[in-house]
């Protein structure tokens, strides 16, 4: 036993074993071949060596073989995970908004602001979300606007909410002051006279609506700047 499984030339039984299943004559082809490739093995194996060397060559295979199927089906069951925790994250990110949405819900019905805005989102997004945010604001005496084109001012970046819907939670004609002030920059942009104080102005109006305070406003109009 020892002669035939001493040498590192040992993977060579793989090749043996092939070449012997495929002629359908296992045990004697092995035994022959193993005679034949000397020095790599000895000679003086015998019979009984070598057929106790196909057996652990077969195991061998069958062994390496069990092993390549349990790896796939480690893989595909990693894959599933990684679905599962795909999907997962997606739930978490819908209840996130609409937990959101809830906050600001009872901010507004308690009078701390006039107006709150949910996450800008795509417009599939917002129709997977808009239903439960209509209930959460009825919970909440409150009510909700879906915006599809945001009046963009100086307090945020235009690419935020570009080709996004905006839901709009307010109460009472919080929602007139904010249409009006999107039709006042309007008319602004078609004289051209939207620049300087007036641009400014009404981002400030923008930003009283959403009750920010002055510091608050000052600080988001100067990092516009700096990004300019």
């Amino acid at each position: 036993m020892k002669d035939c499984y001493s040498r590192p030339d040992a993977v060579l039984f793989l090749f043996l074993h092939f070449g012997a299943v495929k002629t359908g004559n296992s045990e004697s082809l092995f035994c022959e071949t193993l005679r034949e490739v000397a020095p790599v093995f000895p000679k003086k194996n015998n019979n009984s060596q070598c057929r106790i060397g196909l057996f652990l060559c077969q195991n061998f295979l069958i062994f390496i073989l069990m092993t390549s199927v349990l790896i796939r089906c480690r893989s595909g069951e990693d894959q599933r995970k990684a679905d599962q925790f795909s999907t997962q994250v997606k739930i978490d990110t819908l209840s996130y908004n609409l937990g959101v949405i809830g906050g600001f819900a009872e901010i507004v019905d308690a009078g701390i602001k006039r107006l709150a805005l949910s996450a800008a989102l795509d417009p599939d997004e917002m129709n997977a979300i808009e239903g439960e945010a209509r209930l959460i604001a009825e919970r909440n005496h409150v009510q909700i606007y879906r915006e599809r084109d945001f009046l963009v001012t100086d307090l945020f970046p235009p690419d935020v909410t570009e080709g996004k819907h905006v839901l709009l939670i307010y109460k009472d004609a919080t929602l007139d002051a904010y249409l009006a002030l999107k039709k006042e920059k309007a008319m602004l942009d078609r004289s051209g006279a939207y620049a300087g104080a007036a641009r400014q102005l009404i981002a400030r109006k923008m930003g009283a609506l959403l009750s920010y305070p002055d510091e608050r406003i000052n600080t988001l109009l100067q990092n516009r700047n700096r990004e300019d």
